[in-house]
């Protein structure tokens, strides 16, 4: 700030609160771990204990293959279409639940109504040259910052978060939500803790990556706003935390989610309760766990990547949307939302069966699983030579039955949890369980 000489004039200049988030890659040697996070006056202070554990801490080394967040990352299971069809932009998104379930989200948003939307989201470069501090130029500059999502904090200007959510939560966020209510009460399995799952699932599955997207003089910030996440095909971790915070706010108590701004990161904390291994902090006697949604990991609520002590700032996120809109106006959001645009299918993820021939003969294998329509039926014969790895079938039951034997009969693997005639032929079968809360690769070993 440059003082003139007139008393009641003086010039200022700000800065922007723009930062590039970098990731932390850990690895855990043992799994017992208690991560704290303390309240220090407006800051907080993030670390972990080491008591039990050592880490392993890689910060962005591209050469021993972790990834600064301005790469793209996408997940192999993920599609991401988005179609201009008529007056509307059509996404069709496919991501995968905390099960391992396919979920598949079909969004129609107006297509003028969206372009508005994503362009008034930033304020003219030009908010950043010196000005000369007059209550005509204040109130100016104020309406500006206001327009386009921004506050000025001190000599920053940052982007206000609870105006972005606010904005754009009841058109956008809102659908996403009920479609995530409409899955999980399909799957019998409607609660908070899988809505928030859920939630963080379909966030974290949208491919990660920096916007580049300050032009024609407009500064954003390096943010993507909700809408523009999906154009985009691409997020970062404000633009998605911000992004998943709207969504959260129509599926719990929106005052059980706040921000944690880091010198390079921004994540979404929860309201919930600690468990042990849990990342949490504690605010004005709540205690919140971290949901990390940044992407492309997957981890679940509570789990955190960081081992070092950080210092951040809470964000609280007060969840108003009527700032921008008229009762009537949220009335037929909340109807379109529940329309025949916003459509979810799910396909049900199995288990793929792998066996393995550890014996130096031939073994033969016969299984009873059930398949994807959930009917029983029998698999046989598999052929594995000596040493040999096989895939053999696809089952939703993490039980299934299985027979075996060497054609010497010097090997035999069977029961009596189950029998079956095949081939005019008894046979007794032996159970195996999958003990996996998500749907993975299963491997047996014979022999």
């Amino acid at each position: 700030m440059i003082a003139l000489n007139n008393k009641n004039h003086y010039l200022e200049k700000v800065s922007s609160g723009q930062f590039e988030c970098r990731f932390f890659i850990i690895e855990l040697k043992k799994r017992n771990q208690a991560l704290e996070i303390q309240y220090y006056k407006s800051w907080l202070i993030f670390y972990t204990m080491k008591r039990y554990f050592s880490l392993i801490l890689i910060i962005g080394l591209s050469a021993l293959g972790a990834f600064a967040q301005k790469d793209y990352q996408k997940n192999d299971h993920v599609s991401l279409e988005v179609n201009s069809r008529n007056n509307d932009y059509v996404i069709d998104y496919q991501f995968k639940d905390h099960w391992g379930n396919m979920q598949n989200f079909h969004l129609q948003y107006n297509k003028a109504q969206t372009d508005r939307m994503v362009n008034r989201f930033g304020i003219p470069m030009s908010m950043f040259d010196r000005y000369l501090v007059t209550q005509e130029n204040v109130r100016k500059r104020e309406r500006i910052l206001k327009e386009g999502f921004f506050k000025k904090e001190g000599s920053v200007l940052n982007i206000d978060y609870s105006a972005v959510v606010n904005y754009y939560s009841p058109i956008v966020c809102q659908p996403i939500a009920n479609l995530i209510v409409d899955r999980l009460e399909a799957l019998g399995k409607d609660s908070r803790k899988n809505r928030i799952e859920l939630a963080m699932k379909f966030v974290q599955d949208i491919p990660y990556g920096v916007p580049d997207n300050d032009k024609d003089n407009i500064y954003r910030g390096g943010l993507h706003v909700p809408s523009e996440i999906f154009l985009k095909g691409y997020g970062d971790c404000d633009s998605k935390s911000l992004l998943f915070t709207g969504i959260l706010s129509y599926l719990i108590n929106p005052d059980d989610v706040i921000l944690f701004r880091l010198p390079d990161h921004v994540a979404p904390f929860v309201r919930g309760n600690v468990t042990s291994g849990s990342s949490y902090l504690n605010l004005k006697g709540k205690t919140y766990l971290i949901a990390e949604t940044a992407g492309p990991g997957r981890p679940n609520l509570g789990i955190s990547r960081e081992n070092q002590k950080i210092t951040g700032e809470v964000h609280e996120i007060t969840f108003n949307p009527n700032m921008f809109y008229s009762s009537s106006e949220l009335s037929a959001f909340k109807n379109i939302s529940k329309s025949n645009s916003f459509v979810a299918t799910t396909e049900k993820g199995v288990y793929k069966l792998f066996f393995v021939n550890n014996t130096k003969e031939d073994i033969y294998v016969l299984l009873y699983v059930q398949d994807k329509s959930e009917e029983w039926e029998t698999k046989a014969w598999y052929k594995l030579k000596p040493g040999e790895k096989a895939y053999l079938a696809d089952t939703p039951n993490t039980s299934f039955y299985y027979y075996a034997t060497s054609k010497s009969k010097s090997y035999y693997w069977g029961g009596h949890d189950h029998f079956i005639k095949f081939d005019n032929e008894k046979y007794g079968l032996k159970k195996n369980t999958i003990h996996e809360n998500e749907f993975v690769d299963f491997t047996l070993h014979l022999g």
